[in-house]
């Protein structure tokens, strides 16, 4: 059990130390550093990869949680759910707005900060 235990402490470091960088370091640094569309574009390309990365150490932080602590299951279980949506409906959506100029961005960009914060939040929880 100590090395199932090892795993999830290490896999769920890799996750909380994923959104911390991308959505605190890197993400700001992009919109600070190129032109709003390149960066636009940049982050279009991002977040697929980052939500991929937080769904698989979801499903892998589930599998080594389940047989032992129930209640941060339930967390890392949001989380999960979190970043699936993240990446089969906020991302699409978001790369639609930014490439019809839609107003709803006024809307998604918030959703996305908040959707981040929220996941962080589990993750953080359940370590």
């Amino acid at each position: 059990m100590k090395v199932f235990d090892k795993l999830y402490r290490i896999v769920s470091g890799i996750w909380l130390g994923s959104i911390v960088f991308f959505s605190g370091v890197i993400a700001p640094q992009i919109f600070k550093n190129l032109p709003k569309a390149d960066a636009a574009n940049l982050q279009n390309h991002l977040f697929p990869f980052y939500y991929i990365v937080g769904s698989v150490a979801g499903f892998l932080l589930v599998g080594l949680q389940f047989p032992a602590k129930k209640k941060k299951l339930w967390w890392i279980a949001l989380a999960t759910t979190l970043a699936v949506v993240g990446f089969t409906v906020l991302t699409p959506l978001i790369r639609d707005a930014y490439l019809t100029q839609s107003d709803s961005m006024k809307w998604l960009h918030p959703l996305a900060v908040g959707l981040n914060v929220v996941m962080m939040i589990c993750v953080l929880v359940a370590i």
